[in-house]
């Protein structure tokens, strides 16, 4: 929303701008526009994959680890054939068999989740690499504005999906010279 807001205030006033000068484009002492792909910044940016790598990494040492408790797991359930149904030795297996399965099941859980909210983390940061940077090069260029903008073609498989990749667009067209995608990219990966 907050985005949508600002995009408002720059094609008002950018469109303040071109009315007030009989559709001139606007004079180096007006409004000074760029535009950035950030999904792209975040594709292209080493450090990202890099650390995305690692993580990944990781969740498989996880998986791996809960795989042998299941195979742990399997081996006790094969042993507790062994003793007779309601033995004091069967009751000890098979309670042992449900609080493994019981650990396995919440040691799934966690993973899920504490590598779901990691990864976020992880974005959050790259994202304010990329604003940092995106500052950086509108700054050396005097841009008062950059905008974002989604340069990949809209893949959806059905109607909701094709409107909301639609909606969430924020510029429409721009001139190919107000992108900034390429030097912000070049400066991450510095």
């Amino acid at each position: 929303m907050k985005g949508l807001m600002i995009l408002l205030v720059a094609m008002f006033t950018f469109s303040a701008m071109l009315g007030a000068q009989g559709n001139a484009p606007p004079k180096s002492n007006g409004l000074k526009l760029g535009v950035v792909d950030i999904e792209r910044c975040l594709k292209e940016y080493k450090k990202g994959d890099e650390q995305k790598k690692q993580m990944r990494d990781e969740i498989e040492n996880r998986l791996r680890s809960i795989s042998e408790d299941k195979r742990k797991m399997e081996a006790m359930k094969d042993q507790k054939d062994l003793f007779t149904q309601g033995s004091a030795e069967w009751l000890d297996m098979m309670k042992k068999i449900k609080l493994q399965e019981a650990n396995i099941e919440l040691d799934q859980q966690t993973l899920q989740f504490s590598y779901s909210q990691k990864f976020a983390q992880l974005i959050l940061k790259l994202y304010e690499d990329v604003k940092r940077e995106i500052k950086a090069v509108a700054e050396s260029k005097g841009l008062n504005l950059v905008l974002t903008t989604v340069s990949s073609e809209i893949k959806a498989t059905s109607e909701t999906d094709v409107t909301n990749n639609i909606m969430v667009r924020q510029v429409i067209f721009s001139d190919p010279g107000l992108d900034i995608t390429a030097e912000v990219v070049s400066r991450l990966n510095k």
